[in-house]
């Protein structure tokens, strides 16, 4: 599908409505491929068309239900609309497929912790030891000038053990940061 590999250069060169329209030949050439609906939502999600996003989701997960792509996506989709319940629901299905995604991880912690449910987010981060699926964003690690003075040299101790996962193959490189008194 040569419209399809187009359609995501298109998009890492920030071209979002030739994507869209990329993605869109992929949809006239095969109306059951629910991953050019997944594309265009993922599009519709990097230049904030949530509604839009929403509705070509919906139908990717029409066409392949329980896609954990599409249901990722959608879980970010829900997030940006307050529909938290929702979201923590998607992203739950998807680690179910994939538990050791971290990028599911770290979005089911983001929705987790403000819904003061850190009993779950603790169980969820601790996995078992074993390979792990590699991370598609690698955002999660925050630059050491954004942390106070007094903090400096932890906060580069932290990156640097996110950086060599070898050092603590037990770990998976998220950083959730709880009071003392959490169990």
């Amino acid at each position: 599908m040569r419209w399809n590999n187009y359609g995501i250069t298109l998009l890492d060169a920030q071209q979002y409505a030739a994507s869209v329209h990329a993605f869109e030949r992929v949809a006239a050439l095969r109306p059951d491929y629910a991953d050019a609906f997944t594309n265009m939502g993922i599009v519709e999600i990097s230049w904030e068309k949530y509604d839009d996003a929403k509705a070509n989701l919906a139908k990717a997960l029409t066409l392949l239900p329980g896609d954990p792509r599409a249901l990722y996506y959608r879980a970010l989709v829900e997030r940006n609309a307050g529909q938290i319940k929702e979201a923590i629901a998607d992203l739950e299905a998807m680690l179910a497929k994939y538990p050791r995604s971290r990028d599911g991880l770290r979005e089911l912690g983001f929705q987790l912790l403000p819904a003061a449910r850190l009993h779950k987010v603790t169980r969820n981060l601790r996995a078992p030891p074993g390979p792990s699926i590699p991370t598609t964003s690698p955002r999660i690690i925050s630059s050491p000038s954004s942390t106070p003075p007094r903090r400096q040299g932890q906060s580069r101790h932290r990156v640097r053990q996110i950086r060599r996962p070898e050092r603590r193959p037990h770990r998976l490189g998220v950083c959730v940061d709880l009071p003392p008194q959490a169990p």
